[in-house]
């Protein structure tokens, strides 16, 4: 399409890119959240979410190089098309390493027996909801940011009097804080379970950041100074918002439906950046004369969507506290049911409970050891079974 100067090709071009950079980062979440556990499940989630910032980052910067080198269009797609050929190649290792065959799914069912026995369905219910909520958040979010980020140039160019250069180079900060943040948030989230508390931070920081940018006198005199700290400000709401979404819904959701639980993410991620965009274009036509312009409008319309968001935490918090608690609990030192332990396990854990990593090493060599009963079980019931198929065939 862009060899030719077509516009349909184009777009049918942009379609495919839509579908399978979409079914990526749903396949790329749903696999990390099966493969990392417990202490480690949101910190591998935010590395991947700073990993793929770092990517667009490099991308973005070294595309217009290219460009600049070759005189022409084609030459940054076609490093494109390698790199897209690249990556499919490392995908099928990927897919081979995660087949699964029954005895592994027999193996997740029994590491998720726990959570089934003590389910209880009201419970369930009101962690669900959670799960509801932490949706509209991803939609109000991503409706705000990726708006933001793709006409903050023209924002801070229009309303703060800057260069073209000056304002690629602030809104360029968050984006590059976002690599170093996002993993500190997913590790403090992991160690200290304060998943809720993140959330308040991050819709908090965006109702700030975008007041302060509605009432605050747009002068070329005091841009140098107001901008960085908005721009801070930003990174906060970015940094800490971003990689809590989605570090959180493996918590409010079971193993089993992961893939379902960030495909309804996607969508509603999706839905959010287009709604956004479409609301960002409507008041900026419309609103174009004046003291009061469509910026300004478009602020408002960003504030309303923050306090939409810091509403629908605020539900999300009622609902986990009434569930399982798992966004905002102290974390317990052992996840298994004492009631169905032998006695000498009972004080083994109970010794062990100091040292956190010791117990983790011993719940894993448990259930280890309970999932090699359970097949030696099946291996012997396969025999009898034989057996008496051999005895009435001689019969």
């Amino acid at each position: 399409g862009a060899y030719n100067f077509n516009y349909t090709i184009m777009l049918v071009g942009r379609l495919i890119f839509g579908f399978g950079g979409e079914t990526s980062v749903i396949s790329l979440c749903s696999i990390v959240g099966k493969v990392f556990k417990g202490n480690y499940q949101s910190f591998s989630l935010a590395v991947l979410c700073a990993s793929t910032n770092i990517g667009s980052a490099l991308c973005s910067s070294i595309a217009p190089l290219i460009l600049q080198k070759y005189n022409n269009i084609e030459a940054p797609i076609l490093c494109a098309c390698i790199l897209a050929i690249t990556t499919s190649i490392i995908t099928f290792p990927i897919l081979l390493l995660f087949k699964r065959d029954k005895n592994e799914d027999a193996e997740e069912n029994l590491r998720e027996s726990v959570f089934s026995q003590e389910e209880n369905m009201e419970k369930k219910k009101y962690t669900r909801y959670a799960f509801y909520c932490i949706l509209f958040q991803s939609y109000f979010f991503y409706a705000v940011h990726y708006t933001f980020i793709d006409t903050g140039n023209d924002f801070l160019q229009k309303n703060f009097f800057l260069s073209n250069q000056d304002a690629g180079l602030y809104i360029s900060i968050p984006l590059l804080a976002y690599c170093v943040v996002c993993p500190l948030v997913g590790y403090l989230s992991d160690k200290f379970n304060i998943r809720a508390k993140f959330f308040l931070l991050g819709h908090i920081s965006g109702l700030i950041v975008f007041t302060l940018a509605l009432l605050i006198p747009k002068d070329e005199s005091t841009s140098k100074y107001v901008v960085p700290a908005l721009m801070i400000v930003y990174t906060s709401f970015h940094s800490v918002t971003s990689p809590t979404i989605i570090g959180s819904i493996p918590f409010v959701v079971r193993t089993s439906y992961l893939g379902q639980a960030y495909g309804f993410f996607g969508i509603c991620s999706s839905l959010g950046i287009v709604t956004g965009s479409l609301t960002f274009g409507f008041l900026l036509d419309s609103f174009n004369e004046g003291s009061f312009t469509g910026y300004n409008y478009v602020l408002m319309f960003f504030i309303a969507y923050q306090v939409f968001n810091l509403i629908t935490c605020s539900f999300m918090i009622s609902f986990d506290n009434k569930g399982y608690k798992r966004l905002s609990r102290s974390k317990n030192k052992s996840s298994f049911n004492f009631d169905k332990k032998s006695g000498l396990e009972k004080k083994l854990i109970s010794n062990l409970q100091r040292n956190r990593y010791f117990v983790i090493l011993f719940q894993v060599l448990l259930q280890m050891f309970s999932i090699q009963k359970q097949k030696f079980k099946c291996k012997l019931l396969e025999k009898k079974k034989k057996k008496k198929k051999k005895y009435s065939a001689l019969i």
